[in-house]
């Protein structure tokens, strides 16, 4: 029996651009009409307002509302359009949905200003256990065509920079935290004076499912401790290489894992204390005391801070006691590294498959290690000219302009590797490739060559 990745569908190019009158026509038309591949850009202007937006050059340019599609520009709402039309039609053809990001994703900050991982919570929303997520296919071969009937499979294209933060995660100086709970925070810097932080949680044994990230401060070498509670407190340098002062947040993860951070920015120590290094852990996760132990900037001698969490101030009160003076030869914590419960942790930054020896990774001490990234919903697309690691690293879905006469080749050569492909702008029939692309994209469904070429091809509905 035939496999998704050997067989051919229809598929249009600007599939929101379609008049009722026209070649192409609403999204209902078009998948009536057997297509299996649309396309939607997307747009993030002016996300805190109005969210995802599609439309070509700019949100809504050439979106057609007529004939059933969606009254709106936003994106969920086309998503629901399809998946209305799939609820409708469960014997269907897997659909495959792109979506061409044109803006950088990876400039928005957190979840609430319209990152990957608010793109991620559109998918579910919209799809639910519908969705093939790219986490499902853990080895070749892929699914039968009748093992994915009903299914939709999500395919992110455009910008080259949020595709690759899609899947890898840059850092410097990664930093973690456990609770007994399973719950994690990891922090770090980006090498240039911002600190980020992703947060997850144990979704299987040996494996951190990673739902939130974000840009939290600024600074460098930042430590967080985690309670069982879910409070956290996080201590970093300043980012001037001139100033060694110190500073922490206090925090809070909440039901969705996202961090509820107590102040607008970071706050500094008792007289403006300086270190480097610095380090921290609760000194119980049932409670709210925590230990700070840091290194001297000049001599090397350690010193410490202990805390306790005020509920009503939310920070923290340090003090040290008058004997020390709040000298000590403690070590300082290992912050790549915690454990409870049973569960261990550690973060690194290495080389992992094609990318960078500044990937941000983590073990779990059963598990070689893994990219710590987004929760892998969408595939990736790879198109002629990008970063090498998108071509090298396990890529599945290629594309390029049927225009092109290189590009064709270099479209050809993937699919004769068994890769699934699309051609965009395929509206003549002399476009053809020998073995056919998987996705024919085109801006003329309704042609009789277009519909002539799919039946040569044995395309599938």
């Amino acid at each position: 029996m035939s496999r998704y990745n050997e067989l051919v569908f229809r598929a249009t190019h600007n599939s929101y651009a379609g008049a009722p009158s026209g070649d192409l026509g609403s999204l209902h038309r078009q998948l009536d009409r057997g297509v299996r591949f649309l396309e939607l850009d997307v747009h993030d202007n002016e996300f805190a307002s109005a969210g995802y937006r599609i439309g070509h050059a700019s949100p809504g340019d050439r979106v057609v509302h007529a004939g059933g599609n969606p009254r709106g520009d936003g994106l969920g709402a086309w998503l629901g359009s399809v998946e209305r039309w799939s609820d409708g039609n469960p014997r269907h053809a897997p659909i495959t949905l792109a979506l061409d990001l044109k803006d950088r994703l990876t400039d928005n900050r957190s979840f609430a200003q319209g990152n990957l991982a608010r793109l991620n919570e559109e998918l579910l929303e919209a799809f639910g256990p519908r969705l093939f997520a790219a986490e499902q296919l853990t080895s070749d071969p892929w699914p039968t065509l009748e093992a994915l009937r009903g299914r939709l499979i999500v395919v992110l294209s455009g910008d080259e920079g949020t595709r690759l933060g899609y899947v890898r995660d840059p850092g410097h100086n990664p930093a973690v935290a456990i609770n007994g709970s399973g719950q994690v925070v990891e922090v770090h810097d980006s090498g240039g004076g911002e600190l980020w932080y992703w947060t997850g949680d144990f979704s299987s044994p040996g494996r951190v499912r990673w739902h939130r990230h974000g840009r939290y401060d600024t600074g460098q070498r930042p430590a967080v401790a985690l309670n069982d509670a879910g409070l956290l407190v996080e201590v970093h340098e300043d980012p001037d290489p001139g100033d060694d002062r110190l500073w922490y947040r206090v925090g809070r993860l909440t039901s969705d894992l996202e961090i509820d951070w107590f102040s607008q920015a970071g706050r500094s120590f008792p007289g403006a204390d300086q270190g480097v290094r610095p380090s921290i852990r609760f000194v119980d996760r049932a409670s709210e005391y925590v230990r700070e132990v840091h290194e001297s900037p000049r001599t090397g001698q350690h010193w410490y801070w202990n805390g306790s969490l005020d509920s009503s101030s939310r920070e923290v009160i340090w003090r040290r006691e008058e004997a020390d003076e709040g000298r000590t030869s403690d070590p300082l914590f290992d912050k790549a590294r915690d454990g409870a419960t049973g569960r261990k942790l550690a973060v690194r930054t290495g080389s992992h498959g094609a990318f960078e020896s500044d990937t941000l990774l983590y073990t779990t001490g059963s598990t070689g290690s893994q990219r710590i990234r987004y929760r892998q919903l969408a595939f990736v697309e790879t198109k002629r000219g990008d970063a090498p690691a998108l071509e090298r690293e396990g890529a599945w879905f290629f594309s390029a302009s049927a225009k092109n006469p290189d590009s064709r080749k270099w479209a050809q050569d993937h699919r004769l590797d068994g890769k699934l492909v699309r051609l965009w702008e395929f509206n003549e029939r002399h476009y053809a490739t020998d073995p056919p692309v998987s996705f024919p994209a085109t801006d003329h469904p309704a042609t009789d060559w277009y519909e002539d070429y799919c039946a040569a091809v044995g395309s599938v509905a």
